[in-house]
Order: C-alpha cells, then structure tokens, then sequence
C-alpha cells in the first residue's frame, strides 16, 4: 500500500464509489503550512486550536493536542505491533482510502481523539456516526463527508490550466504523508491511517505524553534527516489569541480589584483569583499596579502580534486559492497596445543572458 494508490476493500466501497481512483480526484491537495492547516481547523468548526510548526522537541511546548509528522513516503519494513482498533474502540483510528486527504485525516485523528478539545457540533456528529464502525469505513466516512471534503477543497490552488494527463494515475513522483502522535485515555499513540491498527508508544505515567512520544519523533526524524530535508513537525495547540484574550481580562481584574484595596485602604494581604496576594501597604499594593499595568501593555502587544500574524496567514490562504491569469492576461494585453511588450520581452531576453553569462 502506497499514498498514491490505497485501497482499503470493503462491501461498502462499491455502493458508495466507483473507483478509488474517482474518490481521489475529489480531493485536492493543499500545501502544508501551519495557516492553512488552522484556517481548515476552523473551517470545520472548531475555533480554539491553532497548528504551529515545531523545529525541535527541545523547544518549550506549554501544552499540545496532538503532533502531526510529514515525511516523504517511501517502502520500508515497520515491525512494531499494531494494536486492532477493536480493542480501543473509543480511540478514533480510519484507515486511509484515498491519498490526497491524509493531511487532513492526520488533523482528524488529533482532534477527534483530544479530550480537551470543544470540536465543536459538525465534528461532533460527525463522531457521533462514524466512531461505532470499523476502520476501514470510518476511511470511507470521512471521505464521503462533505462537509470535510468541501472544507479541505476549500484550499485548492487556482488551475486556469488543466493538462490532459492531470487525471492519469501513474503512480510517479514523489509522495509525501502525515502521521499523528495523540495522547488518548492515558497512553501516547501513533497514528497512521495505512497501517492495520494505531501503536502503542507508551503509558503516561508522571511525564509529559510529549516525552513518551520523543523517541518515536526522535527516530523517525533522524532516519529522515539523513536522506531528506522535506519533513516536518507540526502541533495542534491552543489557540494564543484565546489564551491572551483570557490572561488580559484576569489583569484587568486584578487591577479593579487592587484599585478597590487602595481605595477602601482595607484587604491587604488578600488572597485574589489564581492565588495571587495582594500586597501588606499601600506601597506594595501601589508597586502592585505598577507592574500589573506593565503585563496589561505587554499582552495587548502580544495578542496584537498574533492577531496580525493570523490576518497575515488569511491573506496567503487567499492568494494560494485566487486565480491571477486574467489580471496577467489583461496586463500583457495592455502592455501590447501600448506598445511596450516587444521592448519588455527584449529587455529581460538580455539580461537573462547577461547573467547566464557571467
């Protein structure tokens, strides 16, 4: 079984599609890229959960939902065991069927399998319907939901163009795949729609899941590194804007309340919200403010940051998706009647060969 073509063979499979092939071509495939992966996220439903790239299991993760691991496939004998999906079948494993959505089957086992994620009522009944069959038709579910089907397409790049051989399935080329790593009830699991069953990597017991599945990551990483650059890690988080928006409205309180102390001059040495004491005078309680005003600057900076970071990931998914050939076509047009291509065309003609030449 290869990314290319998988074919998971069930009853269902001829009732439901003609061909896998036919199923594949209902699916684009979309760049991976942290904004496009959060902007699908929400697109689905759910609106507290952003992806961040991560660049080494050294860097602080204050807390993940879930890691998504993207390699360049190739053939290679795995030996671990699987675990028959039978016997968690609370744990949301599909078998992938068609190869252009494991990006997104990827982000699925993440959030259908986070047990502090709010993923929201289409994803929810969507887990509701799929969670009580096998695996090779939980594959089949969501590759006939439309809602996720329309939600991934939603980031297919603009083809004015369309070759004729597009369609043809040659199996050529170079196949990229997603895994996911997901704490569940417990114990970490790696999860790869083209295997029989999810891998167990271990129990949590007293550690950080991210540390059970560091060796797992750590392998996988080094084995490709060796020969390739194109990986990447990737995790789902919560959402930075929630959380700042969320440590902003505690700073403002705090400040209300501290203001109130000084005010009423009595409450020193209070116990506020999240454990924090209020000063014993007026001058610590003064000092107080002081720096809680600092924090408050310094959140809205951030969220500020974050906010524009998103608007900035907005516009690319936009550009991704527009169709620019009309603008170029009119743009050639004009340059045309105004007689200034042939000289244009000329100028880049000569300094395209100056610099071969240099």
């Amino acid at each position: 079984i290869t990314p290319q073509h998988t074919t998971i063979y069930h009853p269902f499979t001829v009732n439901l599609l003609e061909s896998p092939f036919e199923m594949s071509d209902n699916w684009c495939t979309i760049e991976s890229d942290p904004g496009v992966f959060t902007e699908l996220i929400s697109n689905f439903g759910v609106q507290d959960v952003q992806v961040d790239e991560i660049y080494s299991l050294d860097q602080s993760i204050e807390k993940s939902y879930g890691l998504i691991f993207l390699f360049k496939w190739r053939k290679e004998t795995d030996d671990r065991p699987v675990i028959p999906p039978e016997y968690i079948p609370q744990l949301f494993f599909a078998n992938q069927v068609i190869s252009n959505a494991c990006a997104t089957q990827a982000i699925l086992s993440v959030l259908l399998n986070a047990e502090e994620v709010s993923i929201g009522t289409k994803l929810q009944e969507f887990k509701q319907f799929a969670l009580s069959l096998d695996s090779e038709c939980k594959g089949l579910a969501i590759s006939n939901s439309d809602m996720i089907r329309e939600s991934h397409n939603s980031f297919a790049r603009s083809e004015p163009f369309e070759m004729e051989d597009s369609k043809s399935h040659s199996g050529k080329g170079d196949a990229y795949h997603f895994i996911a790593f997901v704490p569940f009830q417990g114990s970490v699991y790696e999860i790869d729609g083209l295997k029989a069953g999810p891998i167990k990597l271990g129990e949590i017991d007293g550690v950080s899941w991210l540390d059970v599945a560091r060796p797992a990551i750590e392998s996988r990483m080094a084995r490709y590194s060796q020969t390739e650059t194109h990986f990447a890690l990737l995790s789902l988080n919560p959402k930075r804007s929630t959380i700042l928006e969320a440590t902003l409205a505690t700073l403002q309180r705090r400040i209300e309340m501290l203001q109130q102390v000084l005010h009423n001059n009595e409450g020193f040495g209070a116990v506020l919200e999240e454990g924090y004491m209020v000063g014993s005078d007026r001058e610590a309680v003064s000092r107080q403010i002081d720096e809680t005003n600092d924090s408050i600057c310094n959140t809205r900076e951030d969220l500020a940051d974050e906010e524009s970071k998103r608007e900035r990931q907005h516009k690319e998914n936009v550009r991704r998706k527009h169709n620019y050939l009309p603008f170029i076509s009119k743009l050639i047009q004009v340059l045309a009647e105004k007689d200034v291509l042939s000289s244009l065309i000329s100028a880049a003609e000569g300094g395209s060969s100056n610099g071969s030449g240099a």
